[in-house]
């Protein structure tokens, strides 16, 4: 079976793609990249697009939160991202790296350029990893479907940051991933698997789960791409509850998270360490 993965740069320095990658490519050997090259950001007159953009999403009072926030939020961020990373690097995995140099690079995601490239390899699966909102023109290729990881359980909680805002609300149930098609039909498309993911103890925070919930998806994602390499066609009905779309977690929030962790931690006896 011939599978694509479809995603943005740079990703030979993300973890959790050489982690998915490397996975992946030790059972499927048939597989290839499709990258989209970074664009300009389009200078200040493109922040200021895009500020106006998110002030019409969120409203005065949550975008004020949102933006008088952004320092906070970044460091705390970068913080998580170079935990994550490390502890991604300490799971087993294949010693299979994508070569950036093979990789086919197009210029936006669901322009005609993209649209060839695809085409030409012929796949059977494509796997979206943060090309972007896919068109039909794209999703519509892969002779067998085409696929994405999407952190949160889908549709119990949709929108951005599923794992700060189920920290946040206390809503254990959003935490973990949804493997789904990718169709015009939703923003998930076809549920074909869920990796739900529980909180282990007391004041575990977004990296240890951020990092569980991959290792869950990815080993989920296998299944689901073994089963399409047999023929099978299926889907999973949505679990029942309410359901919630959240948006962007400001670095106040963050920053309160970070404070209840810290607070859980210290009333809760020391134990020994899990694996991820």
């Amino acid at each position: 079976m011939r599978i694509v993965f479809f995603t943005g740069a740079p990703f030979a320095k993300r973890e959790s793609f050489l982690y998915l990658y490397a996975c992946v490519a030790s059972r499927f050997p048939d597989v290839h990249i499709v990258a989209v090259e970074p664009r300009s950001r389009g200078g200040i007159a493109g922040g200021l697009r895009r500020q106006r953009r998110r002030l019409r999403r969120l409203g005065p009072r949550r975008f004020l939160e949102v933006v008088t926030s952004s320092p906070i939020r970044w460091i705390l961020v970068r913080r998580d991202r170079a935990v994550v990373a490390e502890m991604l690097r300490a799971i087993p995995r294949p010693a299979i790296d994508p070569d950036p140099s093979a990789a086919v690079w197009v210029s936006t995601t669901n322009g005609s350029e993209a649209v060839d490239a695809i085409s030409r390899l012929e796949p059977d699966v494509v796997i979206q990893v943060g090309a972007g909102i896919l068109r039909r023109r794209i999703f519509e290729i892969a002779r067998l479907d085409t696929l994405a990881i999407r952190y949160g359980i889908a549709p119990l909680i949709g929108g951005l940051s599923s794992i700060d805002w189920a920290l946040w609300e206390r809503r254990w149930e959003w935490i973990g991933a949804t493997i789904h098609t990718i169709d015009e039909r939703s923003a998930t498309g076809s549920v074909l698997a869920y990796a739900p993911v529980e909180r282990k103890r007391a004041g575990e925070g977004f990296p240890g789960l951020y990092v569980r919930s991959t290792k869950k998806a990815v080993a989920a994602l296998l299944e689901v791409l073994e089963r399409l390499e047999r023929g099978e066609r299926w889907s999973i009905d949505p679990p029942a509850g309410p359901r919630a779309h959240r948006s962007a977690f400001s670095g106040w929030k963050h920053l309160a998270l970070e404070l209840r962790h810290f607070a859980e931690r210290r009333a809760t006896p020391p134990r020994d360490p899990d694996p991820p």
